[in-house]
């Protein structure tokens, strides 16, 4: 072998080690490229709820925008061993620590599971924690464009294009070497305007370019991460918010260049504008919750009151009802106490502690029964027009919160018109798709009947729309602000949900989706049928550990002509039972009494008297109430306060059949 061969062969060897060096640094970059762009940016709130999610992000693993509007959570999304590894991190991140990014498992929606690397840090306002921002990268892909990595550099560039971020490399003076498609489409560049002809620099708008070079001069320490905000500025001059992450390269003690991934920040600053309004919304539902606890932890007592002040009102206004004066002053009394009434049955309507009474309804006869009521409230010039559909099945539901919500959204669809208009109630029915359903509704519940109630009134604000089930919003004068919002608490309660729709000026549109019963509608007695009941032919024990409504609710059914025997000790009360029991017709007691509750003590004289009908009367909360088996289906209660008539309605309505039988 000559010389001449010896130097060539010298030169292939060198440019073999180039070539080799060349593809060692190529695998590094993607390395490196792993740990520091994600394919998906997130943020989250501090209980690790998605509230942005980058464009794709959500496909990537199977779900969909219904998913992120019904609460998709980030910590459910991972295994139990990975979780309790997170959930130490997550505690680093709020101590305002960083933590190295880590490979875990998330689940997809089809159940698989796809390894992802995952990178976040704490996002503080203020010094204040408010949530996460995380990265996340599937490593099912990357993991397969390593491997086409090392076969070309072209493998390279094809895999940088599937990042929906900006990426880039550029030489060690800041001049771009590579940038991936999007990296063109974002600023507006070619491919020949940027290979080493564009600065790193001219993507940063001029008031942040100082800052920019002051942290590329920084990175030349080391090669460790950074990540700065900026405002980034596109060919045509365009400015927009930009998060920049970034990285200098080093072989081996020199700075080769340097490589980041910008990401887009114009969807995160709307997020920011609105981290205000989600506090104050936070901040009300707080408040609710803290009124309805207050509410809930003087229902019991208040109601109690209110029962005493209202029936002994009625009274007296039964032997009053010639002088019109008195009688008319009594009534006011009589209002203010049905006023703190619903006051608290408001609250507790919203925060879905008031005690119901759920049974098979047809929602067609109900809204016949209450069109004079409804009429009333509308008053002259405005016209309440009902379409029923006659092939609606039956709704499970409390009737008294069923009346309630409609007279809230008819008063609502009054104060909106001017002068005359008109209302407009339809019934109907209607199958909605998983997707379409809140995510409170039980699964299995698919059908609905729909009750439309349209008013040609002035339409609401698209400004507030958002706004108007918050408890306490209102847009009028001497109001409480909690209309809408007991509305959206009992739809809620009963398996139901609301969808509402308004055009300024036109008028607006409420639809109350209703729960289907399982089983049809009883008929129910007819106030005639009720009034033939012979009230002087039944003995009625009352049982109420409260003195003032013990006599209270003895002294209304003797006045109707019932006999009566009432006791506060239901122990008491037990052991006259056991003496006279046969003769006893119905027994009405308090749910929550010292030593014996009314539960127990309706089985005890149940085992005596398996005839005797029992009504369960009471002024706790659902909680409390139903932990006793009250609010099964088929079991008789009245909630505290309630009218004479009420009262009268619902022993008359119990001893119905009894009576029916014994004719």
């Amino acid at each position: 072998m000559n010389n001449n061969e010896v130097e060539l062969l010298k030169k292939e060897i060198e440019f073999l080690k180039k070539e080799n060096e060349s593809l060692r640094e190529i695998n590094e970059s993607i390395q490196k490229l792993n740990r520091l762009f994600p394919v998906v940016t997130c943020e989250l709130t501090p209980t690790t709820r998605v509230v942005d999610i980058s464009d794709g992000g959500l496909e990537l693993f199977g779900y969909d925008q219904v998913h992120l509007e019904k609460g998709l959570y980030g910590m459910d999304l991972f295994n139990d061993t990975d979780r309790a590894v997170i959930e130490q991190k997550m505690i680093q991140l709020k101590q305002g620590e960083r933590v190295d990014p880590g490979e875990y498992q998330i689940r997809r929606k089809d159940g698989t599971w796809a390894n992802v690397l995952v990178s976040s840090h704490a996002v503080f306002e203020d010094e204040i924690f408010c949530g996460f921002r995380v990265v996340l990268l599937d490593l099912s892909d990357v993991h397969f464009s390593r491997e086409k990595s090392v076969e070309s550099h072209n493998s390279f560039r094809e895999f940088a294009d599937m990042i929906p971020q900006t990426v880039y490399e550029t030489d060690p003076d800041g001049y771009f070497v590579f940038a991936n498609q999007l990296g063109f489409e974002t600023f507006g560049y070619t491919f020949e305007e940027i290979n080493h002809k564009l600065h790193v620099l001219d993507m940063i708008a001029p008031e942040d370019q100082d800052k920019a070079s002051k942290n590329l001069k920084k990175s030349e320490m080391g090669s460790k991460r950074t990540e700065h905000d900026y405002i980034g500025i596109k060919k045509d001059g365009t400015r927009f918010p930009i998060t920049v992450y970034s990285s200098a390269v080093i072989s081996g003690n020199e700075i080769t260049g340097y490589r980041g991934i910008v990401i887009d920040m114009s969807y995160h600053e709307e997020i920011r504008r609105n981290i205000d309004k989600t506090e104050s919304q936070l901040f009300d539902v707080q408040k609710m919750e803290v009124v309805a606890r207050v509410a809930k932890g003087v229902a019991h007592d208040f109601y109690n009151i209110l029962t005493v002040i209202i029936s002994g009102t009625e009274l007296i206004q039964e032997r009053t009802a010639q002088d019109t004066r008195l009688f008319e002053e009594l009534d006011d009394i009589k209002q203010s106490a049905h006023r703190g009434s619903s006051l608290i049955g408001k609250l507790l309507a919203f925060s879905t502690k008031q005690i119901i009474s759920p049974r098979s309804l047809n929602l067609n006869e109900t809204l016949v029964k209450n069109q004079q009521l409804l009429e009333s409230i509308c008053g002259e010039g405005i016209s309440i027009n009902l379409y029923t559909d006659d092939g609606i099945l039956d709704i499970f539901i409390d009737e008294l919160q069923l009346e309630q919500l409609l007279t809230n959204i008819i008063i609502n669809s009054k104060e909106a018109i001017t002068g005359s208009g008109e209302i407009n109630i339809r019934t109907g029915m209607e199958i909605l798709g998983e997707s379409d359903i809140p995510i409170h509704i039980p699964s299995d519940k698919k059908e609905f009947v729909v009750l439309e109630i349209t008013d040609n009134g002035s339409g609401i604000d698209p400004g507030i729309m958002n706004s108007i089930f918050e408890p306490f919003f209102t847009t009028k004068e001497n109001s409480s602000g909690l209309g809408l919002a007991t509305v959206y608490g009992i739809a809620r309660q009963n398996n139901g949900f609301i969808r509402i729709s308004s055009t300024p000026g036109e008028g607006t549109t409420v639809a109350i989706y209703l729960q289907t019963a399982k089983k049809a509608s009883k008929p129910l007695p007819s106030t005639r049928e009720l009034m033939l009941i012979n009230s002087s032919s039944f003995k009625i024990f009352v049982v109420e550990d409260e003195g003032m409504v013990l006599g209270a609710v003895t002294r209304i059914l003797k006045r109707k002509g019932f006999s009566v025997m009432g006791f506060q000790d239901p122990e008491e009360a037990l052991g006259v039972f056991e003496e006279i029991g046969e003769e006893i017709d119905l027994l009405l007691t308090d749910v929550i009494m010292p030593r014996l509750d009314g539960k127990k003590l309706s089985e005890e004289m149940l085992r005596i008297n398996p005839s005797l009908k029992v009504i369960f009367m009471s002024g706790h909360n659902e909680l409390i109430v139903s932990e006793k088996g009250i609010l099964k289906e088929g079991m008789n209660f009245i909630q505290k306060p309630f009218t004479m008539n009420q009262l009268v309605h619902r022993v008359k309505s119990a001893l119905f059949k009894k009576d029916e039988s014994a004719n």
